[in-house]
């Protein structure tokens, strides 16, 4: 019995960890692919581009990770979050980056329906 207590707390410990590991396995394909792009449709999100382009990033990169059957990220996870415009004063050029233990990722937005999102894994 306490065999089977001591498995359980360690694998609870180690959970997260296995959760991350997966996460990078999933993104970059089992790990074939340094980097990959993904899209997210923008009517399944509820916050908008323009107001908030931090906020919807990260609510962006929750739906794909949540559709690839990863954890969504805790707020601690989730890691800082720039954006701006590639090209000053056009709000179409705006790309976010965010990184975090999984790797780092360009977020855009597109003229029409989708979000882009571009994942590099670390080294």
């Amino acid at each position: 019995m306490k065999n089977l207590i001591s498995f359980l707390l360690i694998f609870s410990l180690s959970a997260p960890i296995m959760a991350a590991g997966n996460c990078v396995q999933i993104l970059s394909d089992n790990h074939s692919n340094d980097s990959r792009s993904y899209q997210v449709y923008d009517m399944d999100l509820e916050k908008d581009f323009d107001e908030s382009p931090e906020e919807y990033s990260l609510e962006a990169l929750n739906s794909l990770l949540s559709r690839l059957g990863c954890d969504s990220m805790s707020q601690k996870d989730e890691g800082e979050v720039v954006c701006k415009e590639i090209m000053p004063g056009n709000n179409f050029s705006k790309v976010c980056y965010l990184e975090n233990e999984l790797g780092y990722f360009f977020i855009s937005k597109d003229m029409l329906d989708s979000v882009n999102i571009i994942y590099n894994r670390w080294d």
